[in-house]
């Protein structure tokens, strides 16, 4: 039985992997709330292509899941302050 709680196939399960492991090490999060906030975002779907998912790189939706929407993640630091943009919001686990 796969961990991740949407219809998958092995490929996309193995993206998926990639995605919990940049979750991990760039949130410090463990990898089972990783799994949790990747079932979250994809619950109730069918994934069997990688294709619908992998046009982006694991890197983008381990991101793209952590963080709210519409929070510019891919600017941080100094940048983000010059462009005067809020800080960086979690989505809150449900």
């Amino acid at each position: 039985m796969s961990k991740f709680q949407f219809t998958t196939n092995e490929e996309v399960e193995e993206y998926c992997d990639e995605i919990v492991e940049i979750m991990v090490h760039n949130f410090d999060i463990s990898a089972r709330e990783a799994i949790n906030r990747i079932n979250e975002n994809w619950k109730g779907q069918t994934i069997e292509d990688a294709g619908s998912i992998g046009y982006e790189w694991p890197m983008y939706w381990a991101f793209h899941i952590y963080y709210e929407p519409h929070n510019q993640w891919w600017i941080q630091g100094e940048e983000r302050e010059k462009s005067n943009l809020p800080p960086l919001k979690v989505k809150p686990l449900p």
